[in-house]
């Protein structure tokens, strides 16, 4: 698996599409797509990987029972997407994970409009200006991190992983 950063993806949507893009929405709209887009691509190798090795693990007594009782397309479908949820949770807080985690995109590639909390945060503290209200911005998301992390320990827990 090779993992570029979402810095990297940021800036090569921007000079890839920003010009495009400006021509039919206005500068400030045409950020929010490239954000999407350079976080989606960083976080989607990391997502994919963990449902592979889940659909992977997945018995193949119950793929041949599935198929031998006639659930065919979208009705197999739903019963793997059903069986495989616990995982699929999984890459989805991975990847939302490794999206929170980089701010670097969003800052390449946003305008004061579409700043998320963390790089309002990262902003007031450079330009010097309330820093109490910035710290405890920051002390607030760190402590909704913790909460995160310990009610994801605890749902593992339940589900057994």
């Amino acid at each position: 698996m090779i993992a570029v950063t979402p810095v990297a993806y940021g800036v090569a949507a921007v000079i890839t599409y920003y010009n495009a893009l400006t021509r039919i929405m206005s500068p400030v709209a045409a950020t929010v797509p490239l954000i999407l887009l350079a976080h989606t691509a960083a976080a989607l190798p990391l997502a994919s990987r963990v449902l592979g090795e889940a659909l992977a693990r997945f018995p193949r007594e119950i793929t041949e029972h599935m198929l031998s009782i006639g659930l065919r397309g979208s009705k197999y479908l739903r019963h793997l997407l059903g069986s495989a949820a616990p995982s699929v949770a999984v890459a989805a807080g991975l990847a939302a994970a490794a999206s929170l985690g980089e701010f670097g995109a969003t800052l390449s590639v946003s305008v004061p409009r579409t700043w998320s909390l963390t790089i309002l945060v990262y902003h007031i503290y450079a330009g010097g200006r309330f820093l109490a209200e910035a710290s405890l911005a920051a002390l607030i998301l760190e402590a909704l991190s913790l909460a995160a992390i310990t009610i994801s320990i605890i749902a593992a827990r339940k589900m057994g992983y």
